[in-house]
């Protein structure tokens, strides 16, 4: 799966999620005004569960508000691991979660 050169703009959810689906590349894509203060636990790149070789790169996350907490630029949920996640820019968020240290 390829996902490349997306504007993902004004969602109340996660902007882009890998969810199952492991060897996806996300890439050079644009998020922003992800949550909007209406959802908790998201991010506006959020991998999570088995994502082995996903990869996350030279994406731009701004603008991530959750309700009331979560609203992380890349978030690196339960369960993920060997993620590659590079060149990506977060900005306006009220944390940015790096990659679990367990083999992201």
């Amino acid at each position: 799966v390829l996902v490349r050169g997306n504007l993902v703009a004004g969602f109340s959810e996660t902007g882009i999620h890998t969810e199952t689906v492991g060897g996806c590349t996300i890439e050079c894509n644009v998020v922003h005004d992800i949550g909007l203060g209406r959802m908790s636990d998201m991010g506006g790149l959020l991998a999570s569960y088995s994502t082995p070789g996903a990869i996350l790169r030279h994406n731009v996350v701004y603008k991530v508000t959750a309700f009331n907490y979560g609203d992380d630029g890349m978030y690196s949920d339960e369960g993920s691991a060997h993620t590659l996640w590079d060149g990506n820019v977060v900005w306006s968020c009220l944390l940015y979660t790096s990659p679990s240290p367990r083999d992201s």
